[in-house]
């Protein structure tokens, strides 16, 4: 095991696993246990699979290429979802020690940080410089698998043309609205941004037109509901456009489309 006497080891806070060179569990103290959720019959079997597959591969383990290595893996269950932060070294001995530390915390707030610099106030959505970077790395995986990406752009034009609608308690009535609708009715992986003051976009990883039109039609009739007097939707698909700005410039044109027509929904 380890030359520390065993009794100091059982009561460290921090999770302490010895894995030895024939990748059984040689040491495994309670607070181990206690951080991976699992009983003392579990841990020869449940040890190994987040330790080895959880972090780097065993091979690279037992040939010592991962020295000091650090992973943090998430753990789901059924009441709620941990994140473990575990760092491998490989001993004199050949063994490997694996340190583990519940960082459960730290991930949320670090998560809703990173949130707070990519969103904005009012709305609650992605700021708008975002979106290109991820339109971009929807557009690639779409084309590594052979699918399509949809682009929504929402105009509320409430929140641009003067009148009583401008009042600044019913704009942000209105924009708490549409960000509750585009961060609430759509899928986990789709992506909505606060384009400009009154547009709206949103991304949809896989959609073809079809797919992307039922979308559009859905949400505008749910915005319909907020009391807004005028709203417009242009759609578009990643189809043959190379870059961004392509989907982005024809999903404008349909919104242009949509606002001199009446249809309230286009596209081209």
């Amino acid at each position: 095991m380890l030359d520390a006497p065993r009794e100091i080891l059982d009561r460290l806070e921090s999770g302490v696993i010895v894995i030895g060179s024939d990748k059984r569990i040689d040491y495994c103290n309670d607070s181990a246990l206690k951080i991976l959720d699992i009983s003392q019959c579990e841990k020869d079997r449940l040890c190994y699979e987040f330790i080895m597959n959880g972090g780097v591969p065993c091979t690279a383990c037992i040939q010592g290429e991962a020295a000091g290595h650090s992973r943090i893996i998430e753990i789901k269950s059924r009441d709620s979802d941990r994140f473990i932060e575990i760092i491998q070294t490989k001993l004199e001995s050949g063994k490997i020690l694996a340190q583990l530390r519940d960082v459960t915390a730290y991930k949320i707030l670090q998560d809703e940080l990173d949130r707070s610099l990519i969103t904005e106030a009012e709305s609650g959505l992605i700021k708008r410089n975002y979106i290109y970077d991820n339109l971009q790395r929807e557009m690639s995986r779409a084309r590594r698998f052979g699918r399509n990406v949809g682009l929504i752009m929402l105009k509320i034009s409430d929140l641009a043309q003067p009148g009583v609608n401008t009042a600044p308690k019913i704009v942000a009535r209105i924009l708490r609205g549409i960000g509750e609708i585009l961060g609430n009715d759509l899928r986990a992986y789709d992506l909505a941004f606060r384009y400009d003051k009154d547009i709206f976009a949103v991304i949809l990883p896989g959609e073809n037109l079809d797919g992307a039109m039922c979308v559009a039609n859905r949400l505008y009739a749910k915005i319909k509901n907020l009391g807004i007097q005028r709203a417009r939707i242009g759609v578009a698909i990643m189809g043959s456009a190379t870059s961004p700005e392509m989907v982005i410039e024809a999903a404008t044109r349909a919104l242009y489309v949509a606002e001199h027509s009446d249809d309230p929904i286009a596209t081209i």
